[in-house]
């Protein structure tokens, strides 16, 4: 465990790196109040931190830049402790851009993660990953079916976490309104409560009168759309800017192929404990991200159900008590947004 001089050298060693993207050296640490040691004692300090791995040298000054391990000493144990030169708080546009995500209050939860998403990638400016309830959790909480045209019609399906799947599609020549009418009376009189999985067995067991036509694939196709529309990634751009302006092309392509791997996404993301988890660079068991990090986080209730996940995917000195800090601003406003609206 290191000292709280140490730690303190570290912590600013790393947020210096975060604002600037530049080595520090002993005479600049000096200066801070918060470290109160001279320059010949912070260098031996240095060596003691460069020793153990948390900082190094990137070419033969004498200014030191953090190393994957540091970071992790820093999440682990300085933010707790000291928090980060960084914690300044969320502005108030960056306030304000939050609110007007949640202003609509008849807004389906699947256009809340979007927006969220959306803002957060901007905020952060990282990738934001946003992971919605399975269809395997989800409960259907009403269907309905709308005629468009004689032979056209579309299908709607709410579950209970607020998600809306729509499906437009052609009567097929062995169905009739009347038999679309019936189905839709027993799935909201018998079905309603039941996990879609349930839902889909009950109706090729107890109701295959309706299942066997072409409904089957019509109310597969809509749960299957929930598990397809479940993963949203924003912000693509911004990260790759980030990493053109390194002349980092290499990193661009394997992070572009990551994000089009939405198997390995899910796979990424969707292991975590509650609270706020990151992963730093080896820690991602993908040498393509072995310069990035990932912040993970579960939103809404505190249940496997119904918790949306959120990750933001960034560079390995991304300012991670701010990105804390707008997880915990979504999350908040969304709680309170599904409280008053009761979306979950």
């Amino acid at each position: 465990m290191l000292t709280d001089r140490q730690m303190l050298i570290l912590q600013a060693i790393i947020d210096h790196y975060t604002q600037h993207d530049e080595p520090i050296g002993s005479k600049t640490l000096a200066q801070r109040a918060s470290i109160d040691a001279s320059s010949a004692t912070i260098r031996n300090e240095m060596a003691k931190l460069e020793h153990m791995n948390l900082i190094g040298k990137t070419h033969s000054s004498s200014g030191r830049v953090p190393m994957e391990a540091g970071y992790r000493y820093y999440i682990n144990y300085i933010m707790p402790k000291f928090g980060g030169l960084i914690d300044y708080g969320l502005s108030d546009r960056e306030q304000e851009m939050l609110h007007e995500i949640f202003r609509n209050p008849y807004a389906e939860i699947d256009e809340i993660i979007a927006k969220s998403a959306e803002t957060l990638a901007i905020l952060s400016q990282n990738v934001v990953i946003a992971l919605g309830p399975a269809s395997l959790t989800q409960k259907l909480a009403g269907f309905k079916i709308v005629p468009l045209s004689d032979e056209k019609g579309m299908a709607i399906l709410v579950t209970d976490v607020g998600t809306v799947e729509t499906q437009v599609f052609t009567l097929a020549n062995n169905m009739s309104w009347q038999m679309l009418d019936d189905l839709v009376d027993i799935m909201n009189d018998q079905l309603i409560g039941l996990a879609l999985p349930s839902v889909l067995q009950r109706l090729q067991t107890d109701y295959m009168v309706f299942y066997k036509y072409d409904t089957d694939s019509l109310v597969d196709h809509l749960v299957n759309k929930i598990d397809g529309d479940r993963l949203i990634v924003s912000g693509r751009q911004i990260l790759y800017q980030h990493l053109s302006e390194a002349d980092d092309i290499e990193q661009i392509n394997a992070v572009n192929a990551i994000l089009d791997d939405h198997d390995l996404i899910i796979d990424l993301i969707n292991e975590l404990d509650q609270g706020i988890q990151v992963r730093v660079g080896g820690e991602l068991a993908h040498p393509q991200l072995k310069n990035m990090s990932l912040m993970t986080s579960s939103l809404g209730r505190h249940s496997q159900a119904n918790d949306l996940v959120f990750a933001l995917l960034g560079p390995e000195n991304m300012p991670y008590l701010k990105m804390a800090q707008l997880i915990h601003g979504v999350r908040r406003e969304l709680n309170a947004y599904l409280d008053k609206n009761q979306k979950i």
